[in-house]
C-alpha cells in the first residue's frame, strides 16, 4: 500500500488506496529513473495519465476525458459537458458560455453562471440528525472558489472542489465533487422534490475516496435545481424528506430553488418557452406583428438587452421589420402618403376599415373624436356645425316655438379652475341587492372631465363627457374604473314648464341583460324653482339608473325657468291722491306705478326682459268727496271703494231677508186668526190664542192644521 507523501512531487494521501512501488506505479504515475538504478513514479501532467499500473510513460487523456490535478486519472466529464483541448477541464456543450447546459430532450437553454460565488453557500445541516451528530455541508456552482475558507482538508489545504463535507466533530473536509455535470429531472425526482416549475439536476462526481460498505467507489453529489422565478440565487437546503445522504452511501441530495434553475426565455426555434398566438399586420406601424404566450416559466425578456434575468412576462407582443399592408379597423383608413399604416379617421369624418377611404359626415350628423367609426347625430335643437366636427348648442340658449326662451349657460363648468362636473351625485334610494357605491358626474353644456381619478377610464385616462358613471370596477392602477353616459346633448321643448335634457351616445352597455350594442344614455329633468339659483342635479326619485344603462336625474334651478317676458309682469297703478298742506289745502294729486312678477321665470339672464323702474305720475281727482291717504299703493281689497261696496251689499242682503221674515209672518198670523173664526163658528170656546210655537217658527205645524180642515 502506498504511503502517504510526496511521490515524484505529488502528495499522495492514504485515501488514494494505491501501490507506490516504482517497479508497478500506479494509474496517473510514470516510471522514471532519475538515477541509475534508482526508479521513481512520476506524476503525470493535467490532462494526461497513464493506461494503466506500471505503465512507463503518460498519454493524453482521451475523448470525453480530463484530469485537472497532476497525477490523476483521466476523468470522464460530466453530462452536458465535453473537456477544452487540453483536456485539463470540462466546458459545456455546443461551445457556450461557462456553465451553460442545453437539455438533449427539451432543447430547454439554462445559465448557472450567475449561481458561481466567490464564497461558498452554507453550512447546510441535516434536520434529522441530532445537532451533535450534524455534518455541516458548503456547496457552489460553476466555480470551485472558497473564499470563507469554510473547506479544509486533513493537511490544512483547501480541497478543490464544488462541494464538501466536514463530518460532525472534525474540521477535516471531505471532497464530494469536482466534476459537474447536467441532466434533465425526471418524473420521478420532480414528484419527489416537489417541483412544480421543472429544472435540472446537477451532478457532482469524483469526490474523496468513500469506505463504506455497499457505496459508491467515490463520494458524488445531486443537487436539485428547481426553477422559482421569484427567487434570486436562493440557497441549497437538503430535500424535502430532510435526508441528505440517505443510508451513509456517500451519495448527497440537496435542493436549491432558485430562478436560474428556469430556463432562458425563448420565443422560437428549439427550446422555445412561448408559443405563437397570432400573426397580423399591426395597422399603427404597418410592420407585421406577432404575439406570444408563454408555455414554460423562463427567465430573461426575449426582446430586452441579452443578460437580463427578469421574468417572462405571460404574454409578448414583438412587432417586426416586415412591412405589410394592413386591414384597417373601422375609424381608421390606409394612409396616403408614407408608410401603408392605418391612421385615424379625422374629426368630422367616420368609417373607413378595410381598404375604404374615411367618409364625411353630412346632415346634422358630427364626430368631434378622431378615430370614429360612424357619424353621430346631433341633439335635439342642436345642429352640426360646418365641419361636422361638433354640434353647435347655441351657446346653452334655446327658443322653441312657444316663444320660450331657456338659458342654460350659466349651469356649465367649463371655465371652473377645479370641480368642472357637478358630483358626486349617489343613488339615495338604492333597491335590494343592487350596488350602493357608484358614483355619477355630469355638466352642462360643455365636455367636461371630473377631478384627478373620479372618473376615468381603465387606462387611467379622465372621461370628456357631459355625464360619467364611476363603477366598483377595479382597475389592475387600482382606480374604479368610470364610464361615458353620454357625450351628444339634445334639449326637449318644455312640457308642462319642465325642459327634458337627453345626453346621449354613451358607452356601449355591457351590463346583464343589456344589448351590447346599446349606447348608454341619460336623461335630466330640469324643474323650474327660483329660489335655488345654480340648484344641483340629484338621482331622479332617489335611484340614477332607472332602466338598464338608462339613467335618469331630476335638476331643480333658476335656470331651468324659462327667460323672462313682458308678459311675465303685471302693471299695478294705485288710485290717485291729492297731497295736502298742514292746513288741508291741496298742493298736488298723484299715483304710483310699479310692476310685479306674476310667472315665475328666469330674471338673471341677460336676455330677461326687466320691467320699468316704479314711478310716480299726476293725476286729478274726480269731483266729489275728497279722498286723502298717504298710502299711493293701496291694495284693491282695502279701497274705500271696495268697502263701501261691501257694505252696500251686506246692508241689501238683510234688508230683503228681514221683509221676507215679516211678509211670511204676516201671512201666518192671517191664516190662523181664519182658522180661529171657523173654530168659533163650530161653538169653540172664545179664547182662542195663537200658540208661542206660531211666532216664526211655527209655519209648519199651522201649515199641517190647515191641511187637515
Amino acid at each position: 500500500m502506498c504511503a502517504g507523501g510526496v511521490h515524484g512531487g505529488v502528495n499522495v494521501t492514504h485515501d488514494l488506496n494505491e501501490r507506490c512501488d516504482p517497479e508497478n506505479c500506479p494509474v496517473g504515475f510514470e516510471r522514471k529513473i532519475v538515477h541509475p538504478d534508482f526508479p521513481e513514479c512520476q506524476a503525470c501532467l493535467p490532462g494526461k495519465s497513464t493506461l494503466g499500473d506500471g505503465k512507463s510513460s503518460c498519454v493524453d487523456c482521451g475523448i470525453g476525458q480530463f484530469s485537472d490535478q497532476h497525477g490523476s486519472r483521466c476523468y470522464p466529464c460530466g453530462a452536458g459537458t465535453e473537456p477544452n483541448a487540453d483536456h485539463t477541464e470540462c466546458v459545456p456543450l455546443n461551445g457556450m458560455g461557462t456553465c451553460e447546459f442545453v437539455s438533449t430532450t427539451t432543447s430547454l437553454k439554462y445559465n448557472l453562471a450567475p449561481l458561481a460565488s466567490v464564497e461558498m453557500y452554507g453550512p447546510v445541516v441535516d434536520p434529522t440528525q441530532s445537532i451533535r451528530s450534524q455534518h455541516r455541508y458548503f456547496l457552489n456552482l460553476c466555480t470551485t472558489a472558497n473564499s470563507s475558507n469554510a473547506c479544509y482538508g486533513a493537511d490544512a489545504d483547501e480541497p478543490i472542489s464544488y462541494a464538501c463535507q466536514i463530518p460532525a466533530g472534525s474540521d477535516a473536509a471531505k471532497d464530494l465533487g469536482d466534476t459537474i455535470g447536467f441532466h434533465d429531472l425526471d418524473s420521478d425526482l420532480r414528484t419527489n422534490y416537489d417541483v412544480q416549475e421543472g429544472g435540472l439536476r446537477v451532478q457532482l462526481k469524483f469526490g474523496s475516496v468513500c469506505h463504506h460498505p455497499g457505496s459508491v467507489p467515490r463520494r458524488e453529489t445531486n443537487i436539485i435545481l428547481a426553477c422559482n422565478a421569484t427567487l434570486e440565487s436562493g440557497n441549497p437546503l437538503p430535500p424535502p424528506h430532510g435526508q441528505i445522504e440517505p443510508g451513509g452511501n456517500c451519495v448527497y441530495n440537496f435542493l436549491w430553488e432558485t430562478k436560474f434553475a428556469c430556463p432562458l426565455c425563448q420565443l422560437t426555434g428549439p427550446g422555445a418557452t412561448y408559443k405563437q398566438q397570432s400573426d397580423e399586420c399591426d395597422p399603427d406601424t404597418g410592420y407585421r406583428k406577432r404575439s406570444y404566450e408563454r408555455i414554460h416559466s423562463c427567465i430573461g425578456h426575449p426582446l430586452k438587452a441579452a443578460g437580463n434575468t427578469e421574468p417572462g412576462p405571460e404574454i409578448i407582443t414583438n412587432i417586426t421589420q416586415e412591412i405589410c399592408t394592413p386591414d384597417c379597423p373601422l375609424g381608421t383608413a390606409l394612409a396616403q402618403t408614407g408608410p401603408q399604416k392605418c391612421v385615424p379617421c379625422l374629426t368630422g369624418s367616420a368609417g373607413g376599415g378595410h381598404e375604404d377611404k374615411c367618409q364625411a359626415c353630412g346632415g346634422n350628423t358630427f364626430t368631434y373624436q378622431e378615430g370614429s367609426p360612424k357619424c353621430l347625430e346631433c341633439g335635439a335643437n342642436s345642429q352640426a356645425k360646418p365641419d361636422h366636427n361638433d354640434c353647435d348648442l347655441h351657446n346653452c340658449v334655446y327658443t322653441f316655438e312657444s316663444g320660450l326662451v331657456f338659458d342654460l349657460h350659466p349651469l356649465d363648468k367649463y371655465n371652473k379652475k377645479t370641480n368642472n362636473m357637478y358630483g358626486p351625485i349617489r343613488d339615495t334610494n338604492t333597491r335590494a341587492g343592487e350596488e350602493e357605491h357608484h358614483q355619477y358626474y355630469i355638466n352642462l353644456c360643455s365636455r367636461q372631465t371630473a377631478d384627478d381619478l373620479s372618473c376615468s377610464n381603465k387606462e387611467k385616462t379622465p372621461i370628456e363627457s357631459f355625464a360619467c358613471q364611476r363603477t366598483t370596477v377595479e382597475s389592475e392602477f387600482g382606480h374604479l374604473v368610470g364610464t361615458n353616459l353620454g357625450d351628444t346633448m339634445g334639449v326637449e321643448p318644455p312640457v308642462n314648464g319642465t325642459l327634458t335634457i337627453t345626453l346621449s351616445n354613451g358607452e356601449t352597455c355591457s351590463n346583464f341583460g343589456g344589448d351590447k350594442d346599446m349606447p348608454r344614455e341619460t336623461q335630466i329633468e330640469m324643474v323650474c324653482r327660483e329660489s335655488t339659483g345654480l340648484g344641483y342635479p340629484v338621482a331622479y326619485h332617489g335611484q340614477a339608473e332607472y332602466e338598464t344603462c338608462k339613467y335618469k336625474f331630476e335638476w331643480q334651478s333658476l335656470y331651468a325657468c324659462h327667460v323672462c317676458r313682458d308678459s311675465d309682469y303685471t302693471q299695478i297703478v294705485s288710485e290717485c291722491v291729492n297731497h295736502t298742506d298742514d292746513n288741508g289745502k291741496i298742493l298736488s294729486a298723484s299715483q304710483s306705478v310699479h310692476y310685479k312678477k306674476t310667472t315665475p321665470c328666469n330674471h338673471l339672464s341677460d336676455r330677461a326682459y326687466h320691467p320699468p323702474d316704479d314711478e310716480s305720475l299726476k293725476c286729478e281727482l274726480p269731483t266729489g268727496p275728497i279722498i286723502i291717504s298717504d298710502q299711493a299703493d293701496t291694495p284693491w281689497y282695502k279701497s274705500p271703494a271696495f268697502l263701501i261696496t261691501v257694505i252696500v251689499l251686506s246692508s241689501t242682503i238683510f234688508t230683503v231677508i228681514l221683509v221676507f221674515a215679516l211678509v211670511k209672518y204676516y201671512k201666518v198670523r192671517r191664516l190662523y186668526e181664519t182658522y180661529a173664526q171657523l173654530d168659533k163658528d163650530r161653538g169653540g170656546p172664545d179664547d182662542f190664542s195663537m200658540p208661542e210655537e206660531f211666532e216664526m217658527g211655527g209655519q209648519q205645524k199651522q201649515d199641517g192644521d190647515h191641511e187637515g180642515l
